[in-house]
């Protein structure tokens, strides 16, 4: 990056009425610029201001003193980051301190410049000389962040279900309630504490979800959608248990179809039950759904399982470890087996050297040892994808991405960090 860029960190402003303050206001529109984005109404910028200050989130903007020469003013950031720290689920209901990334933009006039290389580079360090084990972020361009130690850690699919052909195995408990968006706006936050509590790879809910999911404050494209749904499953004892929102694509599309924004469902009746109220919005022909777990059991609850259909899957959170014997030590609290020494090569320098795994009857020991004879070698990227067992050894070996396995070794890798559902989240951060 050149000297004579500046590098600004700041939390999110607001000026006496509430709106975004200039310093806010320019950072927020330069990240429009960068994604794309709608333009911000006043009233959206402060709502957004809002959110982020609830969820301590730092700005990092990077900007250009001769920029105003060239058409875009000094005090707009030329590229934009942004930090936030939540937990996340590492199994067994063990959450860890995770520093997510987002907003990472650079303008177009500025790429090639190395200012993604410095906000990325100066951040990373930052976030573990502050102790943090873990980073996390939703890799936009998937060949940009394995540069940085980042993996993909998990997987979604988009997948589309025929109402006509939805016949259900069995009869769920519990009921269905239909509620309007500020009674399930307040029931939301419960629910959702429990799913992380118990989902291997769920990320921390934003302070803005349940309004979002709710449709009263979507931020893309900005403004509320009054056409968003909703409805909370209660379990037969009155516990809220899961909730499910969606829209109507609208009468002017073949075939007729509803968008499913959020499903959270945390027994198998929820699921259910929430799956049987999507299929009985009459006239709707088809059901979409994002972010849908890899080893989702719907097409098991279906008399015609072909009523469901993947039509993509994509990588969901990448991470990057920070502190291996933090990020080790938790995921691997409960392994059994012999002792087994990983060397990690990290080119930011960050978490290089051998770690020494020891699982024990209180706690698996993880300590970093002298350089040596290691049972397997492998970047920082490889070992993020293999940390949550969305990823196995045996894939990444034959990719050459773990090296100098000995005979068994890649096997007992994937017995550590396997697990029986595949880790997942449908934060977005």
């Amino acid at each position: 990056m050149d000297a004579d860029f500046t590098l600004r960190r700041f939390g999110a402003g607001s000026n006496a009425d509430g709106s975004a303050d200039p310093q806010t206001l320019a950072w927020l529109e330069s990240t429009a610029i960068g994604f794309l984005g709608d333009p911000l109404s006043p009233e959206h910028a402060a709502r957004t201001v809002e959110s982020f200050q609830r969820d301590d989130r730092v700005l990092t903007g990077v900007h250009d003193p001769t920029a105003s020469r060239s058409g875009w003013a000094a005090d707009h950031p030329v590229a934009t980051f942004a930090t936030l720290r939540k937990t996340l689920n590492v199994g067994g209901g063990r959450l860890i301190p995770a520093h997510l990334i987002a907003d990472v933009t650079v303008l177009a006039t500025h790429r090639g410049r190395g200012l993604l290389r410095r906000m990325m580079e100066d951040d990373l360090g930052r976030a573990a000389a502050d102790g943090l084990p873990v980073a996390a972020l939703y890799g936009a361009d998937a060949g940009l962040y394995t540069r940085y130690g980042f993996g993909p850690a998990t997987r979604t699919q988009r997948a589309e279900v025929d109402v006509r052909r939805m016949r259900f195995t069995r009869t769920p408990s519990g009921t269905v309630v239909v509620v309007d968006p500020d009674a399930l706006r307040e029931a939301i936050p419960a629910v959702d504490g429990e799913l992380h509590r118990t989902t291997l790879g769920s990320v921390q809910r934003l302070a803005s979800h349940a309004a979002e999911v709710c449709g009263q404050w979507p931020q893309h494209p900005p403004g509320p959608h009054p056409t968003v749904r909703g409805a909370l499953h209660v379990s037969d004892g009155g516990v809220p248990d899961g909730y499910v929102t969606f829209r109507f694509r609208g009468w002017g599309e073949r075939p007729l179809a509803i968008d499913v924004v959020a499903l959270v469902a945390l027994t198998p009746d929820a699921h259910l039950g929430l799956w049987g109220h999507l299929a009985a919005q009459a006239p709707a022909e088809v059901v979409r759904i994002e972010n849908l777990p890899p080893d989702d059991p719907l097409p098991w609850l279906l008399a015609d399982r072909r009523a469901m259909r993947v039509v993509g899957e994509q990588d969901g959170v990448w991470l990057r470890i920070l502190d291996p014997e933090v990020c080790l030590r938790e995921r691997l609290h409960d392994a059994t087996g012999d002792p087994l020494t990983l060397r990690v090569h990290d080119e930011l320098g960050i978490c290089p050297g051998a770690y020494r795994i020891v699982p024990a009857s209180r706690g698996t020991e993880v300590t970093k040892v002298p350089d040596g004879a290691a049972d397997a070698v492998l970047d920082a990227d490889a070992l993020a994808s293999l940390f949550l067992g969305g990823y196995t050894a045996a894939s990444l070996e034959r990719a050459g991405r773990i090296r100098g396995a000995a005979p068994g070794v890649v096997a007992r890798l994937d017995r550590l960090f396997g697990s029986g559902p595949a880790p997942y989240t449908d934060t977005h951060f």
